[in-house]
């Protein structure tokens, strides 16, 4: 039982590193845009 909680953890923590990735991008998309713009 403890190693799906682990795993689940590992799983979250991954989401949060790829969601913050993407909007880190998504940002810098903007701003680029907004300086060309």
């Amino acid at each position: 039982m403890q190693w799906m909680l682990e795993k689940k953890e590992n799983e979250k923590i991954e989401l949060l590193a790829f969601l913050r990735e993407q909007l880190t991008a998504d940002i810098s998309v903007k701003t680029v845009g907004e300086a060309l713009g």
